[in-house]
């Protein structure tokens, strides 16, 4: 069989990283005096909770979203640097297949992806994201 291309989700597919989204949002709450533990931070994310809200939920104002978010965003690109691990096979699909254009389709942030880059070398395997 042959294929035009292949497209690959980000998380969950070639790295696994809730984990580390989980500890930057237990550590942001910490921050705020606010304790959640990880089986509570995942009850939320599957519930498909969005992060404004339980921000909004736990934090209140408008002013404290904004600046939670930033201080999540940051450590969670830290740990993104530091810890950011290939899922295995993932790297054997990708040597596999570099005959064929490859594109990474995820929505995470931008700076989310550099951050994996920077820790993994992500981007050469792939044409786009």
């Amino acid at each position: 069989m042959r294929f035009g291309a292949l497209l690959f989700d980000l998380d969950g597919t070639l790295v696994e990283t809730i984990h580390l989204y989980g500890e930057a949002m237990i550590t942001t709450f910490a921050g705020y005096g606010v304790e959640i533990t990880e089986e509570d931070f995942l009850a939320m994310y599957h519930r498909g909770t969005s992060i404004d809200t339980l921000l909004r939920e736990y934090l209140g104002q408008e002013a404290e979203v904004s600046e939670a978010r930033s201080i999540r965003d940051t450590e969670y690109i830290r740990l993104l640097e530091e810890r950011s691990e290939w899922l295995p096979g993932a790297l054997d699909v990708l040597k596999a297949s570099q005959n064929v254009p490859r594109a990474i389709v995820t929505k995470s942030w931008q700076s989310y992806v550099s951050a994996i880059d920077r820790k993994l070398g992500l981007l050469p395997h792939f044409q786009t994201v």
